[in-house]
């Protein structure tokens, strides 16, 4: 009567590993799909690029008031594009909100200081080729 026990347990133990293979394999596949499209969403945005810029431009030579830009900026390269093309303000209001919210989870016993120090270090690299 112990055998039935033991091989109940043996086969728990391989459908464990089993459903843990197919999860991992599924796991696998959406990671794949996750990097297929963000690579997708890449080479779109920087062939937008190029169609924004020239709106922008054409923008600013259509108006008298200031430019601004926003909208998903976030890199030091995009700001000094924004500007390359005309635009006088360049918004990155999410994007420092976004580093605020990660700093403020990350130094959870010791916010003051360091949330300050790495919004003052995201200003920076924001500024360093504008």
């Amino acid at each position: 009567m112990r055998t039935a026990p033991c091989r109940n347990r043996h086969h728990t133990a391989a459908l464990a590993v089993a459903n843990h293979e197919k999860d991992l394999e599924r796991t696998r596949e959406r990671v794949k799909a996750t990097l297929e499209a963000q690579e997708g969403r890449v080479t779109e945005r920087s062939e937008c690029l190029s169609e924004v810029e020239s709106l922008v431009s054409r923008t600013v030579s259509a108006v008298r008031n200031p430019v601004c830009l926003g909208f998903g900026l976030s890199k030091s390269e995009q700001i000094a594009r924004a500007f390359s093309s005309g635009a006088r303000l360049a918004v990155v209001g999410s994007h420092l909100a976004n580093v605020i919210g990660e700093a403020w989870e990350a130094h959870r016993g010791d916010r003051g200081e360091k949330v300050v120090s790495t919004f003052g270090s995201a200003v920076r690299s924001l500024c360093s080729s504008s």
